[in-house]
């Protein structure tokens, strides 16, 4: 069951079944775009925390600002986990990449198949409370 859908110009956010999904429509995140995203998330979340899809199939491009800013304290808050969801060889070695090199604070992972990336979220979902 999705609750909170909304669309955005650049993406779609909802959450269902206790899972935050993002997915980009457009080929390039730029920092305003990331920013758009973190507040969006943390407008629907109410102070629960989720795992959250991303999904970047689309993604060509991520401007550098915006891998800082979504690698960032304020870019995971209210996150347990994250998986990226990509379509291709390239999007697996920069999503692990992004990864491996901004150490995020939350378990993050790459994933090419929608449905064992959100088995894997399975296991990082809390007990929802407002903070």
């Amino acid at each position: 069951m999705e609750e909170n859908y909304r669309e955005y110009l650049h993406f779609d956010v909802w959450i269902a079944n206790d899972i935050f999904n993002l997915i980009y429509k457009n080929d390039e995140i730029s920092l305003k775009i990331a920013q758009d995203v973190v507040k969006a998330r943390l407008d629907i979340c109410q102070g629960n925390i989720y795992p959250m899809l991303s999904d970047i199939r689309n993604i060509q491009h991520v401007e550098r600002s915006a891998r800082q800013y979504l690698a960032s304290e304020v870019g995971v808050t209210h996150l347990s986990a994250g998986a990226l969801l990509v379509s291709n060889q390239f999007q697996k070695i920069a999503g692990n990449l992004f990864i491996l090199t901004s150490k995020l604070a939350v378990p993050s992972k790459v994933f090419t198949n929608k449905q064992q990336a959100i088995l894997w979220l399975e296991q990082f979902k809390i007990a929802k409370k407002n903070y």
